[in-house]
């Protein structure tokens, strides 16, 4: 699914990921091949392990949910759903 959605794209896209209690603003790129790639180089295939892996979680995170494209886009499941 992330794979055609950056086909898509056709362009390398940043998802935010807005933590507002924590006050933080997580950030990945979602790149043309499907794949999210994290600022420390970290590459994934799913939006779980990557929002995980961002959040330096040990816990399962709904990365459908919690990432968006760009600061007030769609989240990815919403993206997915179209």
């Amino acid at each position: 699914m992330l794979a055609a959605f950056g086909t898509e794209l056709a362009t390398t896209t940043t998802l935010v990921w807005a933590r507002q209690r924590r006050g933080q603003r997580l950030v990945a790129t979602l790149r043309v091949d499907g794949l999210i790639q994290l600022p420390d180089g970290a590459v994934f295939a799913e939006p779980d392990a990557a929002a995980a892996a961002a959040a330096r979680s040990e816990y399962p995170i709904d990365g459908w949910q919690v990432w968006r494209v760009g600061d007030d886009g769609p989240t990815l499941a919403e993206v997915r759903a179209m």
